[in-house]
């Protein structure tokens, strides 16, 4: 059974925000859509509002719900579950990432992502940017 984890495609002036997992982290170094893991009892909206409220200190809006991705690792199994989001209230701060960044276009392509955010950064580049998605798979 796969664990639920919400990310969230936090969207301001034609970017979004990725953030950078703290060195001492699991696949500490690597960028990804911020968020985590869905609690007994939660909506997947909730959890974002909760995550994303923790990790940045911001209230978001949860907006469109994309595709969610099915990752699997040796040790575990998620369904990563990507929402697009506005900021309602408040400035992002990196409480518990080591850095976050607007990012857009090529250098969003760039960020070495965790393995279970690729799939979502294609799928926000086939809304955004189509014909970046494909730079993805060159890379």
């Amino acid at each position: 059974m796969a664990t639920d984890v919400t990310c969230a495609l936090i969207e301001s002036g034609g970017k979004v925000l990725a953030a950078r997992r703290a060195e001492n982290a699991d696949r500490g170094g690597l960028w990804e859509f911020p968020g985590g893991k869905v609690a007994s009892g939660e909506t997947e909206a909730e959890c974002l509002r909760r995550e994303i409220g923790e990790e940045l200190g911001i209230v978001v809006d949860v907006a469109q719900r994309l595709q969610p991705v099915l990752h699997r690792e040796p040790e575990a199994k998620i369904r990563l579950i990507p929402y697009f989001c506005t900021i309602v209230q408040g400035e992002p701060t990196p409480l518990e990432h080591e850095r976050i960044l607007w990012s857009g276009g090529r250098e969003l392509v760039r960020l070495a992502w965790c393995p279970a955010d690729i799939q979502v950064v294609r799928q926000y580049l086939s809304e955004r940017a189509p014909d970046l998605a494909r730079e993805l798979d060159r890379d």
